[in-house]
């Protein structure tokens, strides 16, 4: 990006700034009032039933939170080895 924009672009600098200034999300279990507002609008856009947001850092967390999820919905749970 540097190469296309220049290093220290002003307006990238400005966005990057202003971003880090009002959105503080550093990890799922942190809520911020940006989060919770993109949480209502998200769930606003749902069918009913679909009340519920939960914003996770990567695809390892995700894919972690739906199995768990899902063994409670079902009722299967593993017993250990």
């Amino acid at each position: 990006m540097s190469t296309l924009l220049g290093h220290g672009h002003p307006e990238i600098c400005e966005t990057i700034s202003e971003h880090a200034y009002h959105l503080d999300h550093l990890f799922s279990g942190m809520l911020s009032p940006p989060v919770l507002e993109l949480a209502e609008k998200l769930t606003g856009l749902l069918p009913k039933g679909l009340d519920r947001a939960m914003f996770l850092s990567t695809g390892s967390e995700a894919n972690e939170a739906a199995i768990k999820l899902a063994k409670v919905y079902t009722g299967i749970f593993l017993s250990p080895a």
